[in-house]
């Protein structure tokens, strides 16, 4: 499966790219063609070409976990509020800071 890519306002296509690249291409962080059975860097360097179909991991989050978090973060702001913090002050100064890790 290739996708053509093209950027906004761009004339012409940037080439053609696999959805999902064989374990080789990823390992050596290569471009894939996600031709099958083996793609084009597979075939041409003659090495065992496999593609995956286990999941990454990075699906959509549960209804039921969102929906926690909402409740967590309304629990929170009232809070904040109880207290007499301004919430949308307080997130622009945040907002503000330089991260330090």
């Amino acid at each position: 499966m290739t996708d053509n890519v093209a950027g906004p306002g761009k004339s012409g296509t940037r080439g053609r790219y696999a959805a999902k690249a064989c374990q080789e291409c990823r390992r050596r962080r290569a471009k894939c063609d996600g031709q099958k059975p083996a793609c084009s860097r597979c075939s041409g360097r003659q090495l065992h070409c496999v593609y995956t179909t286990e999941d990454d991991g990075r699906g959509m989050a549960p209804k039921a976990y969102v929906r926690q978090l909402q409740a967590r973060v309304q629990i929170l702001e009232e809070i904040l509020r109880m207290h007499s913090i301004d919430i949308d002050a307080s997130a622009a100064q945040l907002m503000q800071r330089k991260v330090v890790l």
